[in-house]
């Protein structure tokens, strides 16, 4: 899913950790939900931040991100539509579309090698649910990635690359299954 894009294609490489560290494979450690939407905040150690509003469908084999960004004081908002099927990203940013060619599988397992590095839990009491903290190594060439999940249904909860964009980290809010909005799949307008 990600892309080694290097011109003005920074928030697609920050926005998309997550699915770096997946691969396009079934894995025996875990796999995402087939459909779910949640909100990401993305931060780096610049005072830049992203602020992310994504469905996932392993069903369509698309991931469409809503991104609203904070770059050097600048605002923006932007939309990312990646269609594995047509192995084609639509990428919006002020009203233009740039067509990217995707030429990874479509990201959703946890791989084999990752490592485990412990195991702990969100929240307290008997609303505690129990995760795992997983080192990734080589993320489709980004460099090492630290991914923490639940156990059991494998919901994203954090994730952190370490040797781009000055360790930029993703943590993941508001998590559901199933897609509000089915239309956030369709081809932008722009892209037609």
């Amino acid at each position: 899913m990600m892309m080694m894009r290097r011109t003005k294609m920074y928030p697609v490489i920050l926005i998309f950790t997550f699915f770096a560290m997946c691969q396009p494979t079934t894995g025996s450690i875990c796999c995402l939900p087939r459909q779910w939407h949640a909100h990401q905040l993305v931060s780096m150690e610049s005072p830049d931040k992203v602020y992310v509003d994504v469905s996932f469908d392993a069903n369509l084999k698309k991931i469409a991100s809503n991104m609203k960004m904070s770059r050097k004081g600048m605002k923006s908002q932007e939309f990312s539509l990646q269609d594995y099927d047509n192995s084609v990203e639509y990428y919006v940013a002020n009203n233009v579309c740039k067509k990217i060619p995707i030429t990874t599988g479509f990201p959703w397992c946890v791989p084999d090698s990752a490592i485990v590095l412990f195991q702990s839990f969100v929240g307290t009491g008997a609303n505690k649910i129990a995760t795992t903290t997983y080192e990734i190594s080589n993320t489709m060439e980004l460099g090492d990635g630290v991914l923490t999940v639940t156990d059991g249904e494998c919901i994203p909860i954090n994730f952190k690359l370490a040797a781009i964009n000055n360790g930029a980290s993703t943590d993941v809010y508001g998590f559901e299954e199933g897609i509000p909005d089915a239309t956030i799949f369709d081809t932008p307008a722009t892209c037609q």
